[in-house]
């Protein structure tokens, strides 16, 4: 994906996109602490801001925080502090992209950010 991203093939990365992540359950249970999802969403981001489809950032930038929390939760009970220490930083990072776009509706508050 990181390839058809640079060489501007947004459309290849859009479709190699729904492929992985069609497959996301399965990556969840064969290895529940993979940071591979949040990867694809990530890239996937950047494709959208590229095309400037500020709506579909803002949800592909929920969907990484949703995998974030779920992450921040398994390395919490695992007792690694030092993954989840990590995982809190992403997660303040992508606040701080999600409060940066202007009138962002949050799933989890239901509140409008500025």
């Amino acid at each position: 994906m990181k390839v058809a991203v640079k060489k501007g093939d947004n459309a290849k990365c859009i479709n190699t996109r729904k492929t992985v992540l069609s497959f996301s359950d399965d990556v969840i249970k064969q290895r529940p602490k993979s940071h591979f999802l949040t990867e694809c969403y990530d890239c996937l981001a950047k494709v959208y801001k590229t095309m400037g489809d500020d709506e579909k950032v803002r949800v592909t930038l929920t969907k990484i925080k949703t995998e974030l929390l779920r992450l921040e939760y398994l390395y919490t009970r695992d007792c690694n502090e030092g993954q989840a220490v990590k995982i809190r930083q992403q997660l303040a990072d992508i606040e701080c992209k999600l409060k940066a776009m202007s009138h962002t509706l949050d799933d989890f508050t239901n509140l409008k950010t500025v």
